[in-house]
């Protein structure tokens, strides 16, 4: 592997009250981690301004956009540096957001190591008294998270499929920078000169036939999506099922399995009775073949849109947001419907859609992201349509062979749809002999939504006979 100076994403924040007291502090640490690295900040500057009038064009108030910009800058860096002399409960949940995304983390404050109060695998805390220990002190922070950046661990906060993807592809996105070659160029430079290396790789890749969505990602889908991104997600369904009377050895239906790895989480949860479809081919090969282990899972070749299966289940579960494939409200009520005429009386459908919000966070709201394993390079670029509500992904693969030797690029694209919470809702409200259960966010956890917009909503519907 060849080596190379790699300039790292620094996230630095501070409680505003404190300014006026430790602003020389703050500089000093600001010019510390210039030296050596890119700095995302909520300080005024010219970044952070342009970012919060974009995204007050999207419809967001400007607390709400402050917010995206904080959750979004800590989601894209590599590293969190904090100083935190003048305690904030916002910049305590901004550290909590760190390491959520498992982020290393350095909490500076005067008097104070942090660390000493809050054990966590990723945080490291340092009490300082001049401008010269805080800079030595990040000094070493920075290099040492340069030379032998900290593993991601399982000591996770929570266990939300997004918390889990991130933490799956942070180490990707991280080789995609170090590897040699014009696709380790586009990777270094991608942050910093976004529409030069979009234009680079439209003029090198952008004539490619366009394959079937999937036929390309799915050899690889399982080695850049584990299956323990699942986890969360199953534990969490499974406990629905549970408190609605649903036993473990019903009848349970993923609808748009993909590799099934959902199915595997369940199945590892006593689930004995499940039945998995997808309409990609590729991906259900995949699907068969880690999935060979588990006689409880029956694999079928289907499609919502035009669904006919010979049983109903007690509930149906479709997830991993593949209802945003659904463009329009008149489609996402059919797929919706053709879904809940599978479930038995009194059986439930959960589904998950990722709102307009939650695509405007971590890699999907940047243009350009890469990702890298010793087996796959691939290219993610990402296209927002905000007047349509529509987000269209370029996707780019290629694969080693067992010689080492590269193959040609392939090519694929799909297209999704930006919802809101509200947009959903209504469509589910027009559904016939369906009961609105309970809305969830992405931590799992219900929500009022007339007042929450979360990531990644969970929508759970009874069908009433």
């Amino acid at each position: 592997m060849h080596c190379y100076n790699i300039l790292m994403n620094v996230f630095f924040t501070t409680p505003f009250a404190g300014k006026k007291s430790y602003q020389p502090f703050i500089d000093a640490v600001l010019a510390e981690i210039k030296k050596v690295s890119r700095v995302i900040t909520p300080e005024e500057t010219s970044r952070y301004l342009t970012s919060l009038q974009q995204l007050q064009k999207q419809g967001l108030n400007k607390d709400q956009a402050h917010y995206a910009f904080i959750r979004q800058g800590i989601a894209s860096a590599d590293v969190v540096i904090i100083e935190a002399t003048e305690e904030d409960i916002r910049v305590g949940h901004e550290m909590t957001l760190a390491l959520l995304f498992h982020k290393p983390t350095l909490v500076l404050a005067q008097g104070k190591d942090f660390s000493s109060y809050i054990t966590h695998d990723l945080l490291q805390g340092a009490s300082y008294s001049t401008t010269g220990e805080a800079q030595e002190i990040v000094q070493r922070f920075l290099q040492t998270s340069r030379s032998g950046r900290a593993e991601a661990t399982m000591q996770t906060l929570d266990t939300s499929a997004d918390s889990l993807h991130s933490m799956s592809l942070a180490k990707l996105r991280q080789l995609a920078k170090q590897e040699s070659g014009q696709f380790g160029e586009w990777a270094r430079d991608a942050d910093e000169n976004t529409k030069k290396v979009a234009a680079e790789i439209d003029k090198k890749l952008g004539q490619l036939k366009k394959q079937p969505a999937w036929s390309v990602f799915a050899p690889i889908y399982n080695e850049d999506s584990p299956d323990y991104i699942q986890g969360g997600v199953a534990t969490f369904i499974s406990a629905v099922l549970e408190n609605h009377g649903i036993a473990k050895d019903e009848l349970i239906i993923e609808a748009a399995c993909g590799t099934a790895a959902l199915s595997r989480q369940l199945a590892g949860l006593g689930m004995s009775n499940i039945m998995a479809f997808d309409n990609s081919r590729p991906m259900l090969s995949e699907a068969f073949r880690l999935s060979a282990n588990y006689p409880g899972i029956e694999l079928v070749e289907a499609d919502i849109r035009s669904l006919q299966l010979s049983k109903a289940a007690s509930a149906v579960v479709w997830t991993d947001y593949s209802s945003n494939f659904a463009l329009n409200p008149k489609e996402l009520g059919q797929m919706l419907m053709n879904l809940i005429q599978h479930v038995a009386s009194k059986g439930l459908l959960l589904f998950d859609i990722r709102t307009f919000q939650g695509w405007q966070v971590d890699f999907y709201a940047q243009p350009i992201t890469m990702f890298a394993t010793e087996r796959f390079q691939r290219i993610w670029l990402n296209y927002q349509d905000h007047a349509k509500n529509l987000i269209d992904f370029d996707v780019y693969i290629r694969t080693r062979d067992v010689d080492g030797a590269w193959s040609a690029w392939h090519r694929e694209s799909m297209t999704e749809r930006m919802w809101r919470l509200s947009e959903v809702l209504s469509v589910v409200n027009k559904l016939k002999g369906i009961s609105l259960e309970a809305v969830y966010r992405d931590d799992f956890r219900k929500i009022d939504t007339n007042h929450e917009e979360p990531n990644l909503a969970y929508i759970v519907l009874r069908k009433e006979n």
